[in-house]
């Protein structure tokens, strides 16, 4: 008996079908869902995409009345978390996105981590994250800070759903959400991105920040399949393990690289209508914005020091990692040094055997700083 062929909702069907129909139903869960209508630039996907994942959560939570599961309630604090702060949205440069990965992570915990914001949206550049994970697509990357407290998704304007489900957190954790969608064959023979997944991580906010490079715990996605609906082309476990890896490093890097480069934060405007609403006027729902963008500025270190002098032999191109550094500040007379602070096996920081008083004092006389890689002798490559 031949195996009935399985249509996936790929981005397409998502956008032609799903958000139409949800949105016609709850059009005041949509304008939560996607506060702003951004115009994407080349090489990234829409944020409505992401929009309606919000939405199809919200759809779901309307339905039950507790999340039993773990991870169904961290969605539910991350879909809480962008919602009470209007999603907000921000596209990285990709050669920016690209030297922060390549940079090495300083001796800090994650609640070092200054956040602009304790929810946003990164919208990530498709070509090189095809390049980070082995040719998927993870087009998207919702970073939260989540106290601790009962979370109910639910808002004001919200009327059209009840959205009973609630989840229960007890510690601080910054979580992330990562959706994707994997390559299999379509209905029409060809490679398509027809597989949706979501994978979701959390972690207490006094975790060392290296930790999150050496997740490898975490349910497999097909196994809440049955067999016949897996597709052909299915990512090993092995495969999620450095996915997995690869993301959760990316996004504590990058909120690093805003703790040390606050200025690398581009905000977006309005480009229509270009006046703003009058005093109690409603917003037009079909104007435009444009993104706010993270390191679209930056620009690539080179150096030219590739000859070495005792023996005369050029150095060929190549890049030098970049790294994050704690740099002293303030009077000399006022330092707390990295290294009065008590130490673990690992030669790092053990934050948690510090006092208040030494953390306060490190705090008040450091300040994180980002040294980005460098393309040593590039004029070597041009011969």
């Amino acid at each position: 008996m031949a195996q009935q062929q399985v249509k996936y909702p790929d981005v397409s069907f998502m956008m032609n079908e799903v958000w139409p129909k949800y949105s016609s139903e709850h059009p005041d869960a949509a304008a939560l869902c996607y506060p702003k209508r951004i115009v994407p630039p080349y090489g990234y996907l829409s944020p409505k995409v992401y929009a309606c994942e919000l939405l199809c959560f919200l759809k779901q939570s309307d339905l039950i009345k507790e999340h039993h599961d773990t991870s169904m309630a961290w969605c539910a604090m991350v879909a809480q978390l962008l919602i009470e702060y209007e999603v907000p949205t921000y596209f990285i440069d990709e050669d920016f996105l690209r030297a922060v990965y390549e940079s090495d992570p300083p001796d800090c915990r994650i609640c070092d981590i200054q956040w602009p914001m304790p929810a946003m949206l990164f919208v990530l550049p498709m070509k090189f994250m095809q390049e980070l994970t082995g040719g998927y697509h993870f087009p998207f990357l919702a970073v939260v800070n989540g106290p601790p407290g009962t979370y109910q998704l639910g808002h004001p304007k919200l009327t059209s759903m009840s959205c009973p489900a609630r989840a229960i957190n007890e510690k601080d954790r910054f979580i992330f959400h990562f959706p994707g969608f994997f390559q299999a064959p379509g209905n029409t023979g060809r490679t398509e991105d027809r597989v949706p997944v979501d994978y979701v991580a959390s972690y207490e906010m006094t975790r060392h920040i290296t930790e999150l490079a050496t997740f490898d715990n975490f349910i497999d996605w097909t196994g809440n399949y049955p067999n016949e609906l897996i597709p052909v082309g299915q990512p090993s476990r092995e495969a999620e393990i450095v996915i997995n890896k690869k993301i959760n490093s990316l996004a504590a890097k990058l909120l690093l690289s805003i703790t040390a480069c606050p200025s690398a934060i581009e905000k977006g405007k309005r480009l229509w209508p270009k006046n703003p609403p009058k005093p109690g006027q409603k917003l037009d729902k079909s104007e435009l914005h444009s993104p706010n963008f993270i390191g679209r500025h930056y620009a690539i270190s080179k150096s030219s020091t590739g000859e070495s002098e005792p023996t005369g032999r050029v150095m060929p191109t190549h890049w030098r990692r970049g790294h994050f550094q704690w740099t002293v500040v303030g009077p000399k007379t006022q330092v707390y040094s990295v290294v009065n602070m008590p130490r673990n096996n690992l030669s790092q920081i053990d934050w948690p055997n510090c006092t208040e008083g030494q953390i306060k004092i490190f705090k008040e006389t450091h300040k994180l700083d980002w040294i980005p890689r460098i393309r040593v002798n590039p004029e070597e490559e041009k011969k």
